[in-house]
């Protein structure tokens, strides 16, 4: 075990179960997503995803390499591509933000079905990872964003919104230039976050570029096929199995849009070299998106020896010095092909459904697959807690396991 409850019984319960939580070090190890912001102006841009080179290169362990994009700069006052939404007078920055019809064409526009409304007549657009391009629009179409969204690989939502941008390229010789309204949506490879929404629009010298009528939408249950693997959503909470199943086997972590397949990658790669990790055999994957402060900061893929049911997605998150992780969009998959056995080393077996024990005389008290047979007492309780343990100052920054129970320090 990596951590001392300062809890009573219940948390004993769940230190039992914190073998795959991240540690302070392991978390700070994370890449660092690139945040990207949709460019100024009336043009368009797409970017693809290409689901079966991000396999191969996370089956053959390459980390992914995600080139920032280069904007290119018309001449000074070179003319600009006109929108197509309404002006505003007079022709300001604040005119723009309080004109009342971009406020109607963000309240008053029906959700697509099967997408979900994450915000609505923001003055701001999504900043975040897995950027896959945006277009331009003659009117405010919610459901003409949603169709282009479905027709790009990994595309998961989209931000709608009105840009005041400049008719010119600002320059010395014209600062700030009469305004074209712009009427764009951005598309993403990860599912969107209100806290992301930090694009207030730039100054481009003396012209004002800012945002009205900004909604956001998601896939509401959004499904991902996993060729060999049978799956199961967990929501906003991951597994963790018990530490005395020893099932855990190592995490691995990807940037760019989301797709569990690079789970798949990872646990197929990792059977090929069961070596590495003590001759331990990936049967099993856990796929979620771990958010940092409001903003993806990768996707995590836990690789296990055996099959989990849904009952252990207790893993809700992490705190680490001021920092916050969260879970989101939580899969697991197990290979059809070899799901792995449910016993566990020392004598307790389980299945998806029920706990048996083998021989109680050889069980530990309070060892079980399933923590939470433990808290309504079917099977042996657990011994009595030791007292609560004084914190004492740590060398250094430490993270705090979350689950929908409590919470504990893990070292």
């Amino acid at each position: 075990m990596r951590g001392h409850t300062i809890f009573a019984v219940a948390a004993s319960l769940v230190a039992a179960v914190t073998a795959q939580g991240l540690s302070a070090e392991e978390l700070n190890s994370l890449p660092i997503p690139i945040i990207e912001a949709v460019p100024v102006g009336a043009a368009r841009e797409n970017i693809t995803y290409d689901a079966g080179e991000a396999f191969d290169e996370a089956y053959g362990g390459f980390s992914d390499d995600v080139s920032a994009r280069r904007v290119k700069r018309d001449a000074d006052c070179a003319p600009q591509p006109a929108g197509s939404g309404p002006g505003s007078s007079p022709d300001t920055d604040t005119a723009f933000l309080s004109n009342s019809d971009y406020s109607s064409f963000a309240n008053s526009a029906e959700t697509p079905a099967g997408w979900s409304l994450v915000f609505k007549n923001k003055q701001a657009a999504i900043s975040t990872s897995a950027y896959m391009g945006y277009k331009t629009y003659t009117s405010y179409s919610v459901a003409q964003c949603a169709s282009d969204c479905l027709q790009m690989s990994a595309c998961q939502s989209f931000n709608i919104f009105l840009e005041r941008d400049p008719t010119v390229n600002p320059a010395a010789a014209c600062a700030d230039p009469t305004s074209t309204v712009v009427i764009k949506c951005s598309f993403w490879g990860v599912q969107l976050q209100s806290s992301a929404l930090t694009n207030e629009g730039q100054y481009r010298n003396k012209f004002h570029v800012v945002i009205a009528g900004s909604n956001g939408y998601q896939v509401t249950s959004p499904s991902y096929d996993v060729d060999g693997f049978s799956g199961i959503s967990t929501g906003r909470a991951t597994i963790n199995s018990p530490n005395q199943c020893d099932s855990y086997i190592t995490f691995k972590s990807h940037t760019g849009p989301y797709d569990p397949n690079l789970c798949a990658a990872d646990c197929l790669s990792e059977r090929n070299n069961p070596a590495q990790y003590s001759g331990k055999v990936c049967r099993y994957f856990a796929s979620y998106q771990l958010i940092k402060n409001g903003q993806v900061q990768a996707q995590i893929c836990a690789l296990y020896t055996r099959k989990w049911d849904a009952s252990y997605a207790v893993n809700t998150g992490y705190h680490s010095g001021r920092d916050t992780y969260t879970i989101f969009q939580a899969y697991s998959y197990s290979l059809d092909s070899d799901p792995g056995n449910t016993e566990c080393n020392n004598g307790v077996v389980t299945s998806t459904t029920t706990t048996t024990l083998r021989d109680s005389s050889t069980v530990r008290p309070g060892c079980s697959c399933n923590w939470k047979h433990l808290l309504t007492y079917k099977c042996r309780p657990p011994p009595p807690p030791p007292p609560p343990l004084l914190q004492l100052q740590p060398p250094q920054p430490q993270a705090q396991y979350v689950s929908n129970t409590k919470m504990i320090n893990i070292h």
